[in-house]
């Protein structure tokens, strides 16, 4: 039976998704074995300039909020939201692919924190790969909301201590694609 394989690649938090068998094992990282039924994505398209900021920063994250949270994440309603986080690069190295991406690269990550009223937790955490699209320079593919181990939580992940927090975002000419 075919799973789907998250494996962690670096200290941040950038992830992949990988078809395999159940017995096979990607090389390095953490692995955590997803039934197929809970790995249903959604796939929204993000203009690039809206992340090229975060690229920037070669996986170090980063806290978004107000005009700088993604406009997949806007209509979020306030008193659900409680933060999001981003990190990514420039580089492309991570080969991703699944049933709605043939192929692409991994090149960053959001995750999105939710007030949990109703559960036993404080947070729900939803994580979104972020990748590009192998068709448009100036888009990128987000694919998610996707469920770890650190769905539920009751605080946010010791990693993400001391993330600058953005508020305000860029002018538009600082936008440089180099």
């Amino acid at each position: 039976m075919p799973v789907f394989v998250l494996s962690r690649f670096n200290s941040c938090w950038a992830y992949r998704f990988t078809r395999v068998r159940l017995n096979s094992r990607p090389i390095g990282g953490q692995v955590i074995a997803l039934p197929e039924r809970e790995s249903i994505m959604r796939l929204k398209r993000m203009p690039k300039g809206q992340f090229l900021e975060v690229m920037k920063l070669e996986w170090a994250p980063v806290q978004l909020s107000g005009r700088n949270i993604p406009d997949f994440l806007q209509g979020i309603p306030e008193n659900t939201l409680h933060s999001v986080y981003a990190s990514g690069t420039h580089l492309p190295g991570f080969a991703y692919s699944d049933e709605s991406i043939p192929s692409g690269s991994l090149i960053g990550g959001i995750e999105v924190y939710r007030n949990a009223p109703s559960d036993p937790v404080e947070l729900n955490k939803d994580w979104y790969a972020v990748v590009t699209s192998p068709n448009a320079d100036s888009m990128l593919l987000v694919v998610g909301p996707n469920k770890d181990a650190e769905h539920w939580l009751n605080e946010i992940p010791k990693r993400l201590t001391g993330a600058a927090v953005w508020a305000v975002p860029a002018k538009p000419d600082d936008f440089d694609e180099s």
